[in-house]
């Protein structure tokens, strides 16, 4: 983790203390998506949370277990500057969704399936915004991959439209035949 991840998240644990204090509440947007696509951080965030109202004798709200995940994920780059934990939770959660409505079905988030799943996104996500998108060199498995699995990659062109709209960026066929 960033050593920065000290300073800002014990800033935002005596902040949260405070809030609670003065109760003051502020809702968390992205806690679902932190709960459902960084499980690991999600839980230790969950722990944190568990231990600071032990120690103070308070109930903080569970949002805030997703607050401190969140500083990890935002720690988890080299530099302070080089993740954005909202954005890239909100990618992944946007491109989960496009995923679940395009095949019409439930996602058993228990499943090693799923995990596996978001694990995909999460990398491609990564890679999309550290401008690391898998370069063009594999068109005859990019072939084998839409002709075996065509609803797989009319999935994958749904993303890539998706990202073209809301970011002007065009995805490569090597990065299709990934999220396919």
């Amino acid at each position: 983790l960033n050593s920065g991840v000290y300073f800002t998240l014990m800033d935002h644990l005596n902040f949260a203390v405070e809030r609670h204090k003065k109760n003051i509440n502020i809702t968390n947007r992205v806690y679902w998506e932190i709960k459902n696509y960084y499980t690991e951080e999600f839980e230790v965030g969950n722990y944190a949370l568990e231990l600071v109202n032990d120690t103070f004798g308070i109930q903080l709200p569970k949002e805030e277990a997703a607050n401190i995940a969140f500083h990890l994920i935002n720690a988890l780059g080299e530099k302070s500057d080089s993740k954005d934990g909202m954005k890239y939770a909100k990618m992944i959660g946007s491109i989960v969704n496009l995923v679940r409505y395009t095949l019409n079905m439930k996602m058993d988030q228990e499943n090693i399936h799923y995990s596996r799943f978001i694990t995909h996104v999460k990398f491609f996500v990564e890679r999309f915004y550290a401008d690391k998108l898998l370069s063009d060199q594999e068109n005859e498995l990019f072939e084998q991959i839409a002709h075996l699995y065509p609803q797989a990659m009319d999935v994958a062109f749904k993303i890539k439209d998706y990202i073209k709209q809301v970011h002007s960026i065009v995805i490569p066929n090597d990065e299709l035949t990934y999220l396919a």
